[in-house]
């Protein structure tokens, strides 16, 4: 027989209805319903007042009024005891303690009972604590019967509440750690991976803390690589191609400048040639986010006028773009970031120049994301030394070239640029301003 010890019923926390040590007494509690056998005899009512009102033929059935308990012929362990109580949790979470309890003083050689092995389940998947032990002591507890069918159903209860609590709490993602705590502190990441994308374009991926770490950089902001070469500290500024989706690591895509190739730069780039003779297992400090843009989603910008200054809200229904050679980078974080919310309707122009079509970076992905997106993103390219049958733009961005590829000016629509100094101060900014593009609707990275 399987058996649980319970309380004496006099606790009217529980909703619960179990024995006294008194063999003659059956305990009740308001809303509960005792079933007397036919040969049962109601003999009195407990001295707390009326507890109970019989009804039913013969006053078969006792409904409790009050806690307390009814006085009968036989044994009250042999009395079918049904609780009525609304507040279903509450009667589960008395079923549990107690069977917590039973578990702790439970006799039988032969172990745990199914109905205490069930409650004891139970009660780790809910995270239920046992009722205090000073009302459960066994002076004031017996043994009372539970029927298989009662135990299913409490564990059909159980589950269902498991389930709810897994649907409203489990769905809870623990937030990823991040690596760009503080913009002030330099954080050493090692290079584990390079690849060459072009004869002078490298994509260069760095280790985080951990492989759970993300880099924490808002969508518009940038980091600062530092590294002392040659004797000098040398720092520069660069949009990662990683986003914060990509655990573990950050990309740079960053096109080296080598010595004597470049007629402007006859010593080449210092931190790009410094990348470039890097080894595996090698460190750079990264500092960060950095920026006075940061894109919020669904056309929602926050600009700042320097970096003191308060953040203003920009909304964007059209957001034009125009970048130069690696001016690419933090475009391609903002496109990304635009088509992969289903909820972010905010259509998109890029308007690129560069030297050559070899240094078009980036081209495959800029040219997926347009066939995706054929309405919503339009794509157009310029060179200053475009081959034959070049089907695009050539020279320097004109008046024609924003007027023809970029959305117009107006309240919806946001200008950003990025690219060499020249063509942002000679190029870009004395056109938009022809064209009558507000100087609030104009941002240069």
């Amino acid at each position: 027989m399987n058996k649980v010890l319970c309380n004496s019923g006099r606790n009217a926390n529980t909703g619960i209805q179990f024995v006294t040590t008194d063999p003659s007494e059956q305990p009740i509690s308001a809303g509960s319903l005792v079933r007397l056998p036919g040969s049962v005899r109601v003999g009195g009512v407990g001295s707390a007042g009326r507890v109970a009102r019989g009804h039913g033929q013969g006053h078969r059935e006792w409904r409790g009024e009050k806690h307390g308990f009814v006085r009968t012929s036989v044994p009250a362990a042999s009395l079918e005891c049904t609780c009525r109580e609304n507040d279903l949790a509450r009667v589960i979470r008395g079923h549990l303690g107690f069977a917590a309890y039973a578990l702790r003083n439970n006799d039988d050689k032969s172990g745990p009972s199914l109905q205490a092995r069930l409650f004891k389940w139970l009660s780790k998947r809910l995270g239920l604590r046992t009722r205090d032990d000073t009302a459960l002591s066994a002076s004031t507890a017996m043994l009372l019967d539970m029927s298989l069918p009662v135990i299913i159903g409490v564990a059909v209860v159980g589950v269902t509440a498991i389930m709810a609590k897994i649907f409203l709490f489990g769905n809870k993602k623990k937030k990823p750690p991040i690596t760009l705590k503080d913009p002030t502190i330099k954080y050493p990441l090692k290079l584990v991976d390079r690849e060459e994308i072009s004869p002078d374009t490298r994509r260069f991926r760095f280790a985080l803390p951990s492989p759970d770490h993300i880099l924490g950089l808002p969508v518009g902001q940038h980091i600062y690589l530092t590294a002392r070469i040659d004797g000098s500290l040398v720092i520069r500024p660069y949009t990662p191609v990683s986003s914060d989706d990509d655990k573990g690591f950050v990309d740079l895509v960053i096109k080296v400048y080598f010595k004597n190739v470049h007629p402007k730069f006859p010593e080449g780039g210092k931190m790009s040639q410094h990348l470039e003779n890097m080894q595996i297992g090698d460190y750079i400090d990264f500092r960060g986010p950095n920026g006075l843009l940061v894109y919020e989603g669904k056309g929602l910008f926050k600009v700042r006028d320097k970096k003191d200054s308060e953040p203003v809200p920009k909304v964007a229904k059209k957001v034009g773009m125009i970048a130069g050679g690696t001016g690419i980078t933090p475009m391609l974080q903002l496109i990304r970031q635009v088509f992969k919310d289903p909820d972010d309707h905010t259509d998109l122009w890029l308007l690129f120049a560069n030297q050559t079509e070899n240094d078009i970076l980036l081209r495959t992905e800029l040219e997926e994301i347009k066939q995706q997106y054929p309405s919503r993103f339009h794509l157009w390219y310029t060179l200053d030394r475009p081959p034959a049958g070049w089907k695009y733009g050539s020279g320097f961005v004109n008046d024609v070239m924003i007027k023809e590829h970029l959305p117009p000016p107006g309240d919806d629509s946001l200008i950003l640029m990025c690219g060499p100094p020249p063509m942002i101060n000679f190029a870009c900014q004395p056109n938009l301003e022809k064209l009558g593009y507000s100087p609030a609707r104009r941002f240069a990275y």
